[in-house]
């Protein structure tokens, strides 16, 4: 995950009130894990926006985790 100013960390480093990089050049704070089990193993949703051949953005999710559409 890229970090306001420019360092980087796994998922595994991120600690809340770090702030991610999630699109356009925007920032949001980390405010809480919903869980955190480091030696879990899940089932990830993958998707993806493409324009075009381009492919813009991919995310992989389980279905525990908070998704942000339009602000909501």
């Amino acid at each position: 995950m890229q970090l306001q100013g420019g360092t980087t960390k796994t998922m595994a480093e991120l600690e809340v009130g770090d702030k991610v990089l999630v699109g356009n050049g925007t920032y949001s704070e980390v405010y809480f894990f919903s869980h955190r089990i480091t030696d879990a193993e899940a089932t990830f949703t993958a998707i993806t926006v493409r324009t075009g051949a381009t492919i813009e953005l991919t995310i992989e999710l389980t279905g525990g985790h908070y998704l942000y559409v339009n602000g909501q």
